[in-house]
């Protein structure tokens, strides 16, 4: 909306260009035309898909019918409220108070900041009934991969809902996005025009429009009640994700870390609460010892749970859950006077930790860091039979493995 602070000047110019055709415009014409241009430009930000209709008028709230109700001329309706929902950190605050202070250009429209902390619904009614505000806003970030923003046309009780998808955590404009919706509603209602369709009632069902007083000494009819159907509550979203990664991992003490391929498949829900199912599979490590040497192939299966963390542009999953691991015994070289033995497989289950970091390089691909640690009870020991039976040692309990790859997830 910074352009269109300008727009009735750059009107007003033509205009003037005009009469020296010998031309006159009418007075009215710049702001009729800018007026139109800031529909147009709102209505391309802020209308939903398909043909808008006006609601019916709702009892308690001001008719947008009568000019002399517009908010444009009602000096009692000069504030933006704008109420943050969930943990937005300071520095964001300011911006997004910077960002909105930067585009607004109407003097006379004050801006105010509130956080939750009053019930929403008892917080709207008041605000609503101490008729101050021009237009309220409720900017949810309490998910932080889906943030909802509702805009309130506090004079004719009309809201609509946005949902600004992946946050601040995957999409870095989502403040510039969220002050442009503002204040281009500011001035689209300072204009005289609607913003919404929907009364406040269907896009936040438990408020209720402010009740309108009676005149001192007038007895009012009591109105009959009415029942309210039961609101079913909101649905978690659900997004899918999938990865492919390098992985190292430690084996035992007499063999190097081997490498191998890891991919994973798993969902990720809007309270930042996610499940993944991973498998690894290593290439072959050579075991050696004096008694001869042979070749131990491993796979891994896992299922875990975790949380993300946002710490822009960053983000972090801390993850528990349980491993499964195969491991096969071949290709035995056995020293002499040492009986080879038949190729065998173990299986060996445990719990493990991981954390893993991820930077957003598009907006649905990441690139993800990660380290785990596994404990395995079962102990594995290999032997050696000749005259004597030898303890060649076994993989440790323990296993530490890192890995490097890239997710993907779904819009």
């Amino acid at each position: 909306m910074a352009q269109g602070a300008r727009c009735e000047d750059l009107v007003i110019q033509a205009a003037r260009a005009h009469e020296t055709r010998g031309r006159n415009l009418p007075n009215p014409w710049p702001k009729r035309v800018c007026a139109l241009l800031r529909s147009l430009a709102f209505v391309g930000l802020l209308a939903p898909t398909g043909a808008s209709h006006a609601a019916p008028h709702l009892p308690g709230f001001p008719s947008g019918s009568d000019p002399a109700q517009q908010p444009g001329t009602n000096a009692s309706h000069s504030e933006l409220v704008l109420r943050v929902e969930g943990t937005l950190s300071a520095d964001s605050e300011q911006a997004l108070l910077g960002l909105i202070a930067s585009e607004r250009n109407a003097s006379d429209i004050t801006l105010t900041l509130e956080h939750a902390e009053r019930p929403l619904a008892s917080w709207l009614r008041g605000v609503l009934e101490e008729r101050r505000a021009l237009l309220i806003a409720i900017l949810d970030v309490s998910a932080p991969n889906d943030w909802r923003l509702t805009v309130i046309d506090a004079t004719r009780g009309r809201a609509l809902v946005r949902h600004l998808p992946g946050g601040l955590a995957s999409n870095a404009a989502s403040l510039e996005a969220v002050a442009t919706i503002l204040n281009s509603a500011v001035a689209a209602l300072r204009e005289g025009l609607e913003v919404a369709s929907q009364p406040v009632e269907q896009v936040l069902p438990l408020v209720a429009p402010p009740k309108e007083r009676a005149a001192p000494g007038v007895l009012t009819k009591p109105e009959p009640r009415k029942e309210t159907p039961a609101v079913a509550p909101a649905r978690s979203r659900l997004r899918v994700r999938g990865g492919v990664a390098a992985t190292v991992a430690s084996l035992a003490a007499s063999v190097s870390a081997t490498g191998g391929l890891n991919a994973s498949l798993g969902l990720l829900a809007s309270s930042g609460i996610g499940l993944r199912l991973g498998g690894s599979a290593y290439l072959p490590a050579r075991y050696r010892t004096e008694l001869g040497d042979f070749d131990l192939t491993r796979s891994l299966l896992g299922l875990g749970a975790g949380f993300s963390l946002r710490l822009p542009p960053f983000s972090l999953e801390p993850e528990l859950g349980v491993s499964a691991e195969l491991m096969r015994r071949s290709g035995a070289s056995p020293a002499p006077g040492v009986f080879e033995r038949d190729d065998n497989a173990y299986a060996r289950v445990g719990p493990f930790a991981a954390l893993r970091l991820r930077y957003p390089l598009l907006s649905m691909a990441s690139l993800e860091l990660a380290g785990s640690a596994t404990y395995y009870p079962r102990r594995i020991r290999f032997v050696a039979r000749s005259a004597e039976t030898h303890d060649l040692g076994g993989p440790s309990p323990l296993s530490f493995s890192a890995q490097l790859g890239l997710e993907i997830m779904s819009p």
